[in-house]
């Protein structure tokens, strides 16, 4: 999934409206991910329970740029669903 974010801050530059595009790309995490994940968050054996948990309990997702992760997300399923 691809996102463009557009950001304007209308007081930056003496009030000047700026834009600011930044293209990203959300994808689930995997074990290659590892490393780039320790750089945010400096916790690998956090991030490899997630990834054993993956897909039962647990989705871990990365958001990243250029091959450059920036950002991750966890969420955590609990009780049964139909």
């Amino acid at each position: 999934m691809k996102k463009e974010l557009n950001v304007y801050k209308s007081d930056l530059l003496k009030n000047r409206e700026v834009e600011v595009t930044m293209n990203y790309i959300i994808r689930f995490a995997n074990e290659n991910d590892l490393s780039g994940l320790c750089d945010i968050r400096n916790n690998k054996d956090l991030f490899t329970n997630y990834l054993k948990q993956f897909a039962r309990e647990v989705y871990l997702v990365i958001a990243e740029q250029d091959s450059l992760i920036f950002g991750f997300g966890v969420l955590k399923l609990k009780g049964t669903f139909k």
